[in-house]
């Protein structure tokens, strides 16, 4: 893992600027863009960030210093996140994330996952803006005491979403809404661990399920058609 030294234009600019980060590390990560280690002396950031010109670095030194949450946090976040090189770099991980998932899965889609895969991304797109990165999909034939689940992989700065796993009953027609809900209950947990650590059902994951739209609840009580 490639750490900088003095001579980091990133870490001298930061230094320049009267930061306390004393060590900067790069990491690809697909959604992820800064985090600052507990002692705030190592600053974890996207490998995009080598670059950043000058009114970016003055973003991030801002970002370090101000109260999370106050108005100079939010002003040097919203800077920092519409960087072009930011975005782009985001984009860059998550394509080779999703090539490397697709290595893992033996063979080409089933019809089914191809569907699964076509709803997701709609989703992502109309419910989370494209934030989440490509997620493999299975159709699971012995669930039956859940409809979906999903399978959590890495820690801290490479935290990644293994798979999501849908129940083949929800694939027939008439338990379309059902598959939905479902569906975006699972994409709300990804979110949730992927953007903030958080697994389970608690505060972060029900503030995401309430804006996305899907049943803010651990269990979702409705009549699946047709179950073995």
């Amino acid at each position: 893992m490639p750490t900088a030294t003095h001579a980091d234009p990133l870490l001298a600019g930061l230094r320049a600027r009267g930061s306390a980060i004393r060590k900067v590390r790069y990491r690809d990560n697909r959604t992820v863009l800064l985090s600052v280690s507990r002692d705030g002396r190592t600053l974890n950031c996207h490998t995009a960030f080598r670059t950043a010109p000058k009114g970016i670095v003055d973003a991030i030194a801002l970002f370090l210093r101000s109260r999370r949450g106050g108005a100079d946090y939010q002003r040097a976040l919203d800077r920092i996140r519409g960087w072009d090189g930011a975005r782009k770099g985001l984009e860059r991980a998550r394509r080779r994330g999703a090539r490397q998932s697709a290595r893992i899965l033996a063979g080409p889609p089933t019809p089914d996952v191809a569907a699964l895969s076509r709803l997701f991304r709609q989703l992502n797109r109309a419910r989370f803006g494209t934030r989440l990165p490509d997620v493999p999909i299975r159709v699971s034939r012995r669930m039956t005491r859940s409809l979906g689940t999903i399978s959590y992989g890495g820690r801290g700065e490479d935290r990644r979403v293994r798979e999501i796993a849908i129940s083949a009953d929800l694939l027939a027609p008439v338990n379309r809404t059902v598959l939905e809900d479902t569906l975006l209950h699972e994409m709300a947990h990804a979110e949730a661990w992927l953007r903030h650590g958080h697994r389970g059902h608690g505060p972060v994951w029900r503030s995401i399920a309430n804006r996305v739209g899907c049943t803010p609840s651990a269990l979702i009580h409705a009549r699946v058609r047709g179950r073995r």
